[in-house]
């Protein structure tokens, strides 16, 4: 089996990888096409999960999106719908204020961080928001929301369906306590 989880964000596709790479015994591979140092037998190799980035895929994948994504047995399609708390997040991350520290790590944000980089997070959202286009136009996957996994809980069901997942037992590493804005415990390894 191959999966591929699609994401226009960083964080919560982590956890979502994670949680299927655990709870189905699979390899993952997070974001193999970042840099060009993906492995050169991936197109290939079984009993994986790929959490990746559109853009990634098509700078350093070396084949056509359309095609790296048709040699997968499930897509999931993870999207926000709150851009504009992403945007914040995404700004952040780029900020002098976030430090030189791991992009793991748990951070804060004010107000008045916010009312500074207002214009940047603007800009940030409009870009999310154009990522979340190309990625609702990808046929045959299944399209959930940070949102309906990590604080509804609904589309983790959904998810446990389109897989043929009979039953879980970790779920818990979905919990929003793992998230890294104003989270209590930070990611999971």
């Amino acid at each position: 089996m191959r999966i591929l989880i699609l994401t226009h964000e960083r964080s919560g596709g982590m956890n979502l990888l994670m949680w299927l790479c655990k709870e189905l015994s699979m390899d993952c591979y997070h974001e193999p096409f970042n840099t060009s140092s993906g492995p050169s037998n991936l197109l290939k190799m079984d009993n994986i999960i790929v959490k990746e980035f559109p853009e990634n895929i098509k700078e350093n994948c070396g084949v056509p999106m359309d095609d790296f994504i048709s040699t997968f047995d499930y897509v999931i399609i993870l999207i926000r719908n709150n851009t504009y708390e992403t945007a914040i997040s995404a700004t952040f991350m780029r900020s002098p204020e976030r430090g030189e520290g791991h992009v793991h790590n748990i951070y804060k944000v004010d107000n008045q961080w916010i009312e500074k980089y207002k214009e940047d997070i603007l800009l940030k959202q409009k870009e999310l928001e154009e990522k979340i286009k190309i990625l609702k136009s990808i046929e045959n996957g299944l399209i959930v929301s940070h949102e309906e996994i990590y604080e509804k809980k609904t589309d983790i069901e959904k998810i446990k369906n389109y897989l043929k997942m009979e039953s879980t037992k970790f779920t818990e590493m979905l919990s929003n306590k793992y998230k890294l804005r104003d989270g209590k415990f930070g990611m999971l390894d």
